[in-house]
């Protein structure tokens, strides 16, 4: 049994890591031109 819930733990961690780590690569552009924005208005 304890192993059943381990592996169902791993399963649901596996299954909620893959879709932010997709968004994580969809939004890392976007992150990039924002912090490259921060930084030329902390600039000037």
């Amino acid at each position: 049994m304890r192993k059943l819930g381990k592996i169902i733990l791993i399963i649901a961690g596996v299954l909620l890591l893959v879709p932010l780590s997709f968004l994580l690569l969809m939004l890392s552009p976007f992150i990039q031109l924002f912090l490259k924005e921060e930084d030329n208005g902390s600039k000037y």
